[in-house]
């Protein structure tokens, strides 16, 4: 099932939940042995938190990627950051310029994918 993206809304939430998901796993220890050898490993926990929030981050940068990408169109010439300049120049394809209303969700999922691939840069 394909999200709906509301690229300026949609980086808010996701910032917003990686600053709980940043938290420290240990805060949430309790006491389960009256406090001898009570040592809590929250390898999992933390391990799970980081997993959901790099595929947050990925979700915002390919949002943030996206509105670079219209800006871009908007401005009528390259983008000054040469580095940015020469990926968004790549995709042409993949996110086309915004001229109508439409909605953003396939170009912020084709350029996640691109993130997932590595292939931002390539």
């Amino acid at each position: 099932m394909q999200r709906e993206w509301c690229p300026h809304k949609a980086v808010v939430g996701l910032t917003a939940a990686n600053r709980l998901l940043a938290s420290p796993a240990a805060v949430h220890a309790l006491d389960t042995s009256t406090g001898q050898e009570d040592v809590q490993a929250f390898t999992f926990l933390a391990a799970k938190r980081l997993e959901a929030l790099l595929n947050n981050l990925e979700a915002t940068l390919a949002c943030e990627l996206v509105a670079l990408r219209q800006a871009a169109h908007l401005r009528g010439r390259e983008l000054d950051a040469a580095p940015l300049a020469s990926a968004i120049a790549r995709w042409p394809e993949i996110v086309t310029p915004i001229d109508e209303d439409r909605t953003l969700s396939p170009g912020v999922e084709r350029v996640a994918a691109l993130l997932r691939a590595g292939e931002l840069y390539t």
